[in-house]
């Protein structure tokens, strides 16, 4: 990977853009995400994603968890 495909988020996290991009998609399509305990994560409705949209979740699940953690902990942040 080149710089030019990661994005560097505020607190020095770093993910592909093309994880984030397609999680943009993703919502932009009316999904969102929800962590589990277990480790993983859900998309709400599950409906909407085609056999594209799951493979390539499952082949990028953890860099996935990782954004949606980050995202999380972004919403805990003082403004």
């Amino acid at each position: 990977m080149t710089s030019s495909d990661l994005v560097t988020f505020r607190g020095g996290f770093v993910a592909s853009v093309t994880v984030v991009q397609r999680l943009i998609d993703l919502e932009e399509k009316g999904c969102s995400f929800e962590l589990e305990t277990t480790g993983g994560f859900r998309v709400v409705p599950v409906a909407l994603l085609d056999e594209f949209d799951l493979t390539f979740l499952r082949n990028r699940r953890n860099e996935v968890r990782q954004i949606l953690e980050y995202q999380e902990d972004l919403l805990s942040w003082p403004v």
